[in-house]
């Protein structure tokens, strides 16, 4: 596994350095202001009664519109504890973007470090997106070794609002490393592994664990970086959903499709009347994302994420 701390660092001084001007945060009106007290996505997300069915259909379009577990790629999470660091902005603002940030982890499991931690998430404001990707990508290239190339050229020379990726840890089921070379025959639970493993998806090896279906590998997140355009945000955009929306990208491997999901906040800047902060869609696959083991192939992650939506009831936009 590659140096955790050594990471974060890297992460840090690459995203900060030539961000030394203090950018101003974006305005906020009477009513985003008012909302500080409300509770999260109120109002604007309604259950809707539905047969099981298209709940299920929605569910699962729900999941696969927000990029998780995408393809054959099993989905990741942070085991280790996220530690957010905002900048590019005033204390003021930068502690609304981190309570938010540490607010949503809590609500949904994610492990939390506390005061004096080792930044690991980290959250810019800028003016210059393209070039704080650029200078990251100069610097510390490594850290996009796990994101598609067509994303990175996004990340690079794209015009989103807000640009993210995460650097990705491999281990087997257990979260451990894996060794260079793996004898062909090994022992599996008192029989005979190797060659005579079921394969899976991707050719992924399989095995039976605790009446389940085991991938013997697993993916974490063990850092992640999120620039803001403050220009392109646009002016007067709600703090608090700029810090929600963060949050969820620096916690999960989203990759929205084109348009988002409506009924997610990743649609904020798709819609003329965004949600005020996570939805209760978004709440319930983060929380069930930090839930599900991580042993298991993509199409069994997605399975599982979708039925905790149709278990909570999946909710749309009236």
């Amino acid at each position: 596994m590659p140096d955790g701390s050594l990471i974060t660092t890297l992460i840090g001084a690459a995203l900060l350095a030539g961000t030394q001007t203090v950018v101003p945060p974006p305005e906020r009106d009477n009513a985003s202001e008012a909302a500080e007290a409300e509770p999260r996505a109120s109002g604007s997300i309604v259950v809707l009664g539905s047969k099981m069915k298209e709940r299920r259909e929605r569910a699962n379009a729900y999941v696969r519109a927000t990029g998780i577990a995408r393809g054959q790629l099993p989905a990741a999470r942070w085991v280790e504890a996220v530690c957010p660091k905002v900048g590019g902005v005033g204390p003021e603002t930068a502690a609304i973007v981190d309570e938010r940030i540490r607010a949503l982890a809590t609500e949904v499991g994610a492990p939390l470090a506390g005061p004096g931690c080792t930044p690991n998430a980290i959250v810019t404001f800028t003016n210059d997106a393209k070039g704080v990707v650029r200078r990251v990508l100069t610097r510390a290239p490594h850290q996009f070794k796990d994101v598609p190339l067509g994303e990175r050229d996004k990340l690079r020379n794209g015009d989103a609002p807000i640009r993210w990726w995460h650097v990705i840890a491999t281990g087997d089921a257990d979260g451990v490393p894996p060794v260079a070379m793996q004898p062909s025959f090994v022992s599996i639970d008192g029989g005979t592994g190797g060659f005579g493993l079921p394969m899976g998806q991707g050719g992924v090896q399989l095995r039976y664990k605790e009446g389940a279906i085991s991938s013997q590998a697993t993916r974490s997140i063990i850092g992640a970086a999120v620039v803001i355009d403050v220009g392109r945000a646009g002016p007067g955009r709600d703090l608090r959903a700029l810090g929600d929306y963060a949050a969820m990208v620096a916690l999960a491997e989203f990759r929205p499709s084109q348009p988002p999901p409506s009924d997610s906040l990743l649609a904020m800047f798709e819609t003329n009347e965004p949600a005020s902060g996570a939805t209760p869609n978004d709440v319930a696959l983060l929380t069930q994302l930090y839930a599900v083991p991580l042993d298991r192939e993509a199409r069994a992650h997605r399975r599982m994420l979708a039925e905790a939506l149709v278990g909570s009831g999946i909710r749309r936009k009236r």
